[in-house]
């Protein structure tokens, strides 16, 4: 059984006695994080069989006992300032200008650099979240950026890519804007409204064209794609394989995953063991390389 702490170091590309790589530098105008002190992290024992009801508890107290430290206050302050972009920028008839793009930019690089230099405790921020119903597409955006970024670390991507793929993470599902209080129903949706719920895609591809022409290309193509499946199972246009853009399918693994972890109106969470090995068991549906990391 793989480790936390294992995964840890993957995501981190190297063990902490190792030199880093050379192939990439963050953002050199900022200053890189202060080495946290070390923090005790939960056990496999805690990973695998969490106490009933609690979920990701432990892990979350790990945590907050890096909030007296630098590089856990700033990563708290990073999460909120995220989840207020979010508020303000996923939501009908928003508008994006140059400089709140710039400053969605901006926080995405901070967050790539704080993980890159062994942010455990920005990585697991998303875990300790709680957040009410008419609150989750804010939530959900934030955390499925900060996977999609530790994903994007592992595959090794430069500055540039890890931008453009925490801003295609972000923006994945503004097309639930038009669907928010159908999505936050306290039921099981019908048949049919679970078919008009899936037009989501479409629905965010179309928004981004009239809010903003400044944003990359991958971005439309996240929003468009997160719910295609590398076996052509998914929607809305059945894409399969190579045709499904490279960020869409990071996005899709890591909006999968952050959807299992956090209830919703209508169920409650997975663990984070029990949502890989769901993922794991419909691997035909995801690229191998990716449920690897």
């Amino acid at each position: 059984m793989v480790k936390f702490s294992d995964t840890i170091k993957k995501i981190k590309g190297r063990d902490k006695n190792e030199t880093a790589p050379a192939k990439r530098q963050l953002s050199p105008s900022l200053p890189p994080p202060e080495e946290p002190k070390v923090v005790s992290m939960p056990s496999e024992t805690d990973f695998i069989n969490p106490a009933p009801g609690i979920n990701s508890v432990s892990f979350c107290s790990a945590v907050k006992r890096t909030e007296s430290h630098s590089a856990g206050t700033e990563s708290i302050k990073l999460y909120r300032d995220m989840a207020s972009l979010a508020k303000e920028l996923l939501r009908l008839n928003a508008y994006y200008d140059d400089a709140n793009i710039n400053m969605l930019a901006s926080r995405i690089r901070r967050i790539s650099q704080l993980l890159e230099h062994g942010g455990e405790d920005m990585a697991m921020m998303p875990l300790c979240q709680t957040y009410s119903d008419g609150e989750y597409l804010f939530y959900h955006s934030v955390n499925t950026c900060i996977y999609s970024l530790i994903i994007g670390l592992a595959l090794g991507y430069d500055e540039e890519s890890m931008t453009e793929l925490g801003m295609s993470a972000f923006f994945h599902d503004i097309g639930m804007t038009a669907y928010t209080s159908l999505a936050n129903q306290p039921r099981i949706l019908l048949a049919a409204e679970r078919d008009d719920i899936k037009n989501h895609p479409k629905r965010g591809f179309e928004t981004l064209k009239h809010v903003s022409r400044t944003l990359p290309t991958t971005v439309f193509n996240a929003a468009r794609q997160h719910h295609e499946r590398l076996d052509g199972s998914g929607y809305p246009d059945g894409l399969k394989g190579e045709s499904i853009d490279k960020y869409a399918a990071i996005v899709s693994l890591a909006d999968v995953y952050e959807a299992a972890t956090h209830r919703r109106a209508y169920r409650g969470e997975s663990t984070p063991f029990d949502a890989v090995k769901d993922i794991i068991a419909d691997k035909d549906s995801y690229e191998y390389d990716l449920i690897k990391i």
